[in-house]
């Protein structure tokens, strides 16, 4: 398991640019050891991270991936990490801060000459190169197996793998509230599905940055859209409610509260997309865009059955509602 990017950039002062890219993050100690590092913390100790991407932003004044305490203290000694340590592409220029890998051309191009002009040790590389190799070790790559040899699409979109990747969506999904309990629906009970929401029938957003790519024949097998994922439990009936994710005008809100009124059950999909958060495009705000919050408002009051909130989102929102 890979998580990146390790201390992103969580925190801009208002004169920053609306971009994780750059600038410096202002925490203090007590916020960066509670808040910021612990949830990196718990992959590493209790996931067994292979691997951490540090990000381009600095820190208190230290550059992420050039802050041998961040690195070597709190990285490798304190989490133990068994795995490497890899910076986002070109962000730092140096090795012997514990970094064992950039993503980018410095390394290839410079690294050589780093070590002949003795900037950098023949030790700094070997120890780089037994974190990599580790990894490689982990992942059975030196065990003679046959499929490392040719791996290939068709090596991806077989029944299992597609099962697998489904195990991890559904493991991936975080219940917050569960009042009655109202979940698990009982399809006897509820045969008619209000589903509605700028995310109801999403197939590209569920994706996710640096994943979607049409002439890529690494692209998604194949996947399911809220509604069509429904439509095999019950009758569903589809509204949008909004245009996008965006949703800056109301005018298709009626038709889903109408929905709503005559369903058994109203399951309203709403979140971000890209055009909201993605690399080099950092939130103002955690409020879910435009209307959406009215949307929800108004077809949680019209239900005529239990509703049932989905929210796709990468990052985390705040989401208030009546």
């Amino acid at each position: 398991m890979k998580i990146g990017s390790f201390l992103t950039a969580s925190q801009k002062s208002k004169q920053q640019s609306h971009n994780d890219d750059d600038g410096e993050n202002l925490v203090t100690e007590q916020d960066l050891e509670e808040s910021f590092l612990r949830p990196f913390e718990m992959c590493v100790k209790d996931g067994d991270a292979s691997s951490v991407m540090c990000s381009y932003n600095r820190v208190n004044g230290i550059p992420s991936c050039a802050d041998p305490k961040l690195l070597r203290e709190t990285l490798r000694q304190e989490w133990n990490l068994h795995g490497y340590i890899v910076a986002d592409c070109d962000s730092v220029e140096v090795m012997v801060t514990g970094l064992d890998l950039d993503c980018g051309a410095y390394y290839p191009k410079y690294l050589g000459n780093a070590v002949n002009q003795g900037k950098v040790r023949e030790s700094n590389i070997d120890e780089a190169l037994q974190n990599l190799y580790i990894v490689l070790l982990r992942a059975g790559y030196f065990d003679g197996l046959p499929a490392y040899k040719a791996l290939g699409k068709n090596d991806i979109c077989t029944n299992r793998s597609i099962e697998l990747a489904t195990q991890v969506a559904r493991e991936g999904i975080t219940l917050l509230k569960n009042d009655g309990p109202t979940l698990p629906l009982n399809t006897a009970t509820f045969k008619t599905l209000a589903v509605v929401g700028p995310h109801a029938n999403s197939t590209v957003a569920m994706i996710g940055n640096y994943a979607f790519d049409p002439r890529n024949p690494g692209s998604p097998c194949r996947y399911t859209s809220p509604i069509d994922g429904f439509s095999t439990y019950g009758k569903v009936n589809y509204a949008a409610g909004c245009g996008d994710v965006k949703c800056k005008d109301a005018s298709l809100i009626p038709p889903a509260v109408e929905a709503a009124k005559t369903a058994d059950a109203t399951i309203i999909v709403t979140g971000l997309d890209l055009s909201i958060e993605a690399e080099g495009l950092d939130r103002l705000d955690l409020l879910l865009p435009g209307k959406q919050t009215d949307l929800i408002n108004q077809v949680a009051a019209a239900a005529k059955g239990p509703v049932i909130l989905v929210l796709m989102t990468a990052g985390g929102v705040d989401c208030i509602v009546n």
